[in-house]
């Protein structure tokens, strides 16, 4: 039996100061730099079980959030009519599905911000990202839930 690489998920935990709108945040987190899954493979739970993976990993070691850069590959088909704001907010109202950030946002990740010059040659996302977040609610406050996310009811 042939054995191929579906997916994987690397991790280390390291102080950061992660995105320039965030700067005054510096904190512990663990550093995810790429999840994917081959596109083969895709649809069949294993996005999910990283994704899983990844919120154990935070919750054992007691940390409060995660948060990551989402590639808004689905950008550039809305572009000419929308900016990048308001394709977040259509996104998270699931009004329109990005095939990267619909999925961020079913696995409980609250989108921060939108980001420009991410991936500057990305045709899909012409450039831009979202910043995502999930919170560990066994060490989450009050006061970091309400700073969570934009597009909230």
């Amino acid at each position: 039996m042939e054995r191929i690489r579906v997916a994987s998920l690397q991790y280390f935990v390291r102080p950061v100061q992660a995105f320039e709108q965030f700067r005054d945040q510096v904190e512990a987190l663990v550093d995810t730099a790429e999840i994917m899954v081959r596109p083969s493979m895709q649809g069949h739970g294993i996005g999910k079980k990283l994704y899983a993976a990844r919120r154990e990993i935070v919750q054992r070691l007691g940390l409060l959030r995660i948060r990551a850069g989402a590639r808004l590959r689905g950008y550039c088909t809305y572009a000419k009519d929308l900016s990048p704001e308001q394709y977040l907010e259509r996104v998270i109202e699931g009004k329109i599905y990005d095939p990267t950030l619909s999925f961020q946002i079913r696995q409980g990740f609250h989108v921060m911000a939108a980001v420009r010059n991410n991936l500057r040659n990305d045709p899909e996302s012409l450039g831009w990202a979202a910043v995502i977040e999930w919170l560990n609610e066994e060490v989450a406050t009050e006061a970091d839930r309400q700073h969570h996310g934009i597009g909230k009811k």
